[in-house]
């Protein structure tokens, strides 16, 4: 069958086809490819000002300041959790110290008290001068105070 000249004919009518089928999809292929190709180094040319972009972007970026300055409101709490036992420690000597300034305080209040009521003991017994019928005696200023005190309650 093969030797027969239609059938080579046939063939070769086939193939020739078949070749003209694939040369047509190879073209349609490459075609294909070239266009894939341009876009992807235009995607490359951008991405890569958009990488150099990103690189300078910590140096120019507008929300720099902000973010330094939450960076540093952060760096006790970093430090307090870095170091938990000193941070107790700080508190712990804070709290004693203002326990030691309250007491202090307090005894200072009680000594100036003291002082205050033997000032008035000792102003008590300023003599102040009072008209009396025999003349002018000097009377402790307390006994004064008491005996007036008397004299408007109606006791004397």
């Amino acid at each position: 069958m093969t030797d027969k000249e239609d059938y080579r004919k046939y063939l070769d009518t086939r193939f020739e086809g078949m070749s003209t089928l694939i040369s047509a999809q190879f073209i349609n292929v490459h075609d294909k490819l070239d266009a894939i190709e341009k876009q992807t180094t235009a995607t490359n040319g951008r991405v890569g000002v958009l990488e150099e972009k990103e690189s300078t972007h910590y140096i120019n970026c507008p929300i720099k300041p902000e973010f330094e300055k939450l960076n540093e409101d952060l760096t006790e709490y970093r430090m307090l959790k870095k170091y938990p036992k000193l941070a107790i420690g700080i508190i712990a000597v804070t709290v004693l110290i203002f326990l030691y300034g309250g007491i202090r305080i307090v005894h200072n209040q009680d000594q100036l008290q003291i002082k205050q009521d033997n000032l008035k003991s000792q102003m008590d017994m300023v003599n102040t001068p009072v008209n009396t019928p025999r003349g002018v005696e000097l009377w402790p200023s307390g006994m004064l105070m008491d005996s007036v005190n008397k004299t408007r309650n109606g006791k004397n």
